[in-house]
């Protein structure tokens, strides 16, 4: 080590103990990666259905909204982390999530935000109407949940069905895309918190 670095390191305020606690802290500190988005989800609000989409970060699921009514959402597979990454077309509101601020997105309010530590369970669900995801969690000791429904976006449905595809199919085929989105978000404690009732 060189004597002006030795120096400036002795000489450092606030003193050394401090600065290595800040260090070791800053060390600790994990930065936010998106990893995918799901394009489209329907949550029932008190106004009618909201469309959302689902960004997945390694911390977080954040709910986007995109609509109050029916929209178009195009979808693409590959980008972030090679997962489902979709940006909606001719919607009410566009957004790029590739290059979308994680914290930006956070503060809307119009948007839900669930942090993957707080979650306390994860279920996806088929019914008689179709699949249905709902996402419990904890904030300062008081439970919330999220339900929302699960419909594939127009667009995919549309290239599917040309495809030869039942719908049905085509359902099953994005809640499994959902799946792995997911486990490649979630820490290996937060998967525990899965349960695929499909």
């Amino acid at each position: 080590m060189s004597a002006h670095i030795k120096e400036r390191i002795i000489s450092a305020k606030p003193p050394l103990p401090l600065l290595g606690r800040k260090m070791a802290t800053d060390a600790k500190k994990v930065e936010e990666r998106k990893i995918a988005v799901i394009p489209k989800v329907i949550i029932d609000g008190a106004l009618g259905p909201k469309e959302y989409g689902i960004l997945l970060t390694n911390k977080r699921s954040l709910f986007v909204l995109i609509s109050s009514n029916k929209t178009t959402v195009g979808y693409l597979l590959g980008g972030i982390g090679g997962a489902i990454v979709a940006s909606s077309l001719g919607s009410n509101k566009d957004i790029d999530y590739a290059n979308a601020d994680v914290e930006e997105l956070r503060k809307d309010e119009k948007n839900i935000s669930v942090r993957h530590s707080k979650l306390t369970r994860l279920v996806m669900k088929k019914g008689l109407s179709g699949y249905t995801l709902r996402m419990e969690y904890d904030i300062q000791d008081k439970g919330y949940k999220v339900s929302a429904k699960v419909v594939p976006p127009s667009e995919l449905v549309k290239q599917r069905k040309s495809e030869g595809a039942a719908h049905g199919e085509i359902e099953a085929e994005y809640v499994e895309k959902m799946k792995r989105a997911f486990e490649m978000a979630m820490s290996p404690e937060a998967k525990q918190k899965m349960e695929w009732l499909v």
